[in-house]
């Protein structure tokens, strides 16, 4: 990965704050689901309107997809997988290329709560216990000699006062909402996540749960 990804990594991430179409879907989920939404990008101009129309299908026909939208000349699809089903890029990414696309990047909003060892801080999302390693971004030069830093898993450790907090979060039992694109995942066999944003919650307790359904 280089500084030009970089830079289309960055500015993807800020375009997937703002994109206002994903209030849809997050007002529409279910409560329990826990992997809100998946973005999926690709080249503008390697899925026309047959294509992406045979993308509609197959999502539709997914046991593993809740809801999904193919916005027309979009080069995305916006997806709410199944609460009960874990997320697994190659699930998506067959998917995906079932309608011949090849997937650029892959921006993702999770909850669940955070768990950590000594080297890693993890969100695993309630329910289907998916596992994100969590990462920081970095901005790289384009000095072309800065380049191969992208290519370095360790370039984008947490620093020590984001992984301080969400330990706390953890101690805290906190729910923890996170926004971010996956690190090359047709890399690794773990899910990387580089966190755009993330915002933290206290946990609703059963009682509280009950109280609101009787509302």
């Amino acid at each position: 990965m280089g500084p030009l990804k970089l830079t289309h990594i960055n500015r993807g991430l800020k375009t997937f704050s703002s994109l206002s179409f994903l209030t849809f879907f997050l007002a529409s989920q279910a409560l329990h689901s826990e992997i809100q939404t998946i973005r999926v990008d690709w080249t503008p101009g390697f899925c026309l309107a047959p294509c992406e129309e045979t993308l509609r299908q197959k999502l539709a026909a997914s046991p593993n997809v809740a809801k999904s939208d193919v916005p027309p000349g979009a080069s995305q699809a916006t997806i709410r997988w199944k609460p009960d089903k874990k997320f697994s890029y190659q699930t998506l990414n067959f998917l995906i290329k079932g309608a011949g696309v090849k997937i650029n990047q892959v921006f993702i909003t999770a909850q669940g709560k955070i768990r950590h060892d000594s080297n890693d801080v993890y969100l695993v999302s309630q329910g289907d216990n998916t596992r994100f390693t969590l990462l920081s971004p970095i901005y790289v030069s384009m000095n072309p000699t800065q380049g191969q830093v992208g290519h370095n898993l360790d370039s984008y450790k947490l620093s020590a006062s984001v992984r301080e907090e969400l330990i706390n979060n953890q101690k805290e039992d906190k729910i923890v909402t996170v926004k971010g694109v996956l690190f090359d995942p047709w890399r690794y066999g773990e899910l990387y996540l580089i966190m755009d944003s993330h915002s933290a919650s206290a946990p609703v307790k059963k009682n509280e749960r009950r109280t609101a359904g009787q509302r």
